[in-house]
């Protein structure tokens, strides 16, 4: 902990309803008691989660291809 008495992180994933945004105060003032925090560290370090699959071994990306007789471009595929 680097001992800040606020710390502001800005997501598009945090939670944004009303009733989040009403509780999260509390659940910072909570948290910022020592025990509490160790303990939903404790609690957060023991979560387990499913490993996220391996990137593709292939991929596509759309090109533009002219080629050097003409000045037509046409449309085309790109495989890496």
């Amino acid at each position: 902990m680097n001992g800040a008495l606020f710390v502001t992180a800005t997501s598009a994933l945090a939670p944004t309803g009303a009733l989040m945004r009403a509780l999260l105060p509390l659940l910072g003032r909570l948290l910022s008691v020592p025990a509490l925090r160790g303990l939903a560290v404790d609690r957060l370090g023991r979560v387990r989660v499913k490993a996220a699959p391996g990137p593709r071994k292939h991929s596509r990306g759309r090109i533009a291809v002219s080629l050097s007789r003409s000045a037509r471009r046409a449309p085309g595929w790109c495989g890496a």
